[in-house]
């Protein structure tokens, strides 16, 4: 599952470098990218933005597209054989539903806290949709699913073929139990990241 996710750390212009954004595509900082904003894309043709939220038949819009179906919808197999892109990020939220009823925000990053892209689906009319696969062992406490984060040596793969077997639990991830701040989707400022206090961070 992925619902909110950051490019909020690194060097701007290195970030440009890395997936060959040109000064046409804005790059910002975002602590909380919520469905329905605009967010920073590769595709074949280079860097775009597109709008999260897959549009389908004019009208339906869905976040996520399971990995295991894609092949069995026919609009993900349209958007497999044509729409691949690549969607830069430096980390997503889940949250952990607590005994008291509340749930706990965490952040989960890169083990080595590298910017890196989501596998991304792109429809014809600018929106899109992230790949999601099963939880790594270590992320099934706080969802079942968890975003597809390629290997940098994956992501060129992605882009000029249908791989599926780039769909895979990336398993060198980082968590960070972080402040109630990130619940507000309308909220996008640097106390989404602050850490939760001390007796909500245990995962």
């Amino acid at each position: 599952m992925c619902g909110r996710y950051t490019v909020a750390y690194g060097d701007l212009p290195r970030l440009r470098r890395r997936f060959g954004l040109d000064e046409r595509v804005e790059v910002r900082r975002r602590f909380n990218v919520a469905p329905g904003d605009e967010v920073v894309a590769v595709g074949q043709g280079g860097g775009t933005l597109l709008r999260w939220g897959f549009l389908r038949d004019n009208a339906y819009t869905t976040i996520n597209a399971r990995a295991e179906s894609l092949l069995e919808k026919a609009t993900w197999r349209k958007a497999l054989d044509e729409g691949r892109c690549l969607i830069v990020a430096d980390g997503f939220y889940e949250w952990q539903k607590r005994p008291d009823g509340r749930k706990q925000p965490f952040w989960i990053t890169r083990a080595d806290h590298e910017p890196f892209a989501f596998a991304g689906l792109a429809s014809p009319w600018g929106t899109c949709a992230i790949v999601t696969t099963s939880a790594t062992e270590k992320l099934a406490g706080l969802h079942d699913r968890m975003p597809v984060i390629l290997p940098p040596d994956a992501e060129q793969r992605w882009l000029t073929g249908p791989d599926l077997d780039l769909l895979r639990p990336f398993e060198a991830t980082t968590e960070l139990a972080v402040s109630s701040a990130v619940n507000d989707a309308r909220y996008d400022g640097p106390a989404c990241l602050e850490p939760a206090p001390e007796e909500m961070t245990l995962f």
